[in-house]
């Protein structure tokens, strides 16, 4: 299993996951951004197959899939916050826009590749204001820089998919829409309305555990 991402937040509750039942995982991502950091504290230093670097690079993205030979690949690297879209839109979009289609064409050529899912967000539809819930066929779009790339994102698995990967029959490929996820390891964030901590209406069981989850893996792995 390649899991692109694993250094991050849901990308290394995923990896611990998949590691419990004894899948393989190799990651290419981005060095742990925190310290301490869930990444180390979760084990995955020693019990993944690890490669820094960023997707954006093709080269990186070229050498870590050829080493790995993975059958299905997982992609959760992103840049993840709306707030730091708006510092910084031309990394944003170049991580998660071209970054998706890297690991999309490399996947071209990995010869034992039997699947590829590319993590998106539900921030990736077109912003209507009305009062019911998107469809998933509804239009792409967002206001942010942020919401936008991942619904570049979700037209760039579209199109490859249709182009190089239905044709041949072998390789499927999806998009899963993520949400919000209140899980112990998060990164603590000052955007309003979104933080947890000792201001949070909700009592905590652990790193900002909602009632009714004694740990991170129970909330985290309905979505993983």
């Amino acid at each position: 299993m390649l899991v692109t991402g694993h250094t991050g937040f849901e990308g290394a509750w995923l990896s611990r996951s998949l590691r419990l039942p004894g899948a393989q995982v190799t990651g290419p991502s981005l060095p742990p951004s925190t310290e301490p950091s869930l990444f180390a504290l979760a084990g995955l230093a020693d019990d993944t197959d690890s490669s820094f670097g960023s997707i954006v690079d093709r080269s990186v993205v070229d050498e870590v899939v050829a080493a790995a030979q993975p059958t299905v690949i997982l992609h959760l690297a992103a840049q993840a916050l709306v707030s730091a879209s708006y510092e910084d839109p031309a990394d944003t979009f170049a991580t998660n826009v071209a970054g998706t289609a890297n690991m999309l064409n490399v996947g071209r050529s990995a010869p034992d590749l039997r699947a590829i899912v590319s993590v998106t967000s539900d921030k990736c539809y077109e912003k209507w204001e009305w009062d019911w819930g998107h469809r998933e066929f509804d239009p792409m779009g967002g206001h942010d820089p942020y919401s936008e790339s991942k619904g570049c994102a979700e037209l760039v698995t579209a199109a490859m998919r249709r182009s190089f990967f239905e044709q041949g029959g072998t390789v499927g490929v999806a998009t899963a829409r993520a949400g919000n996820v209140i899980v112990g390891g998060a990164r603590p964030t000052t955007t309003p309305g979104r933080s947890l901590g000792s201001s949070s209406p909700w009592p905590t069981g652990g790193a900002g555990t909602p009632p009714g989850a004694s740990s991170g893996t129970v909330r985290t792995r309905p979505p993983c």
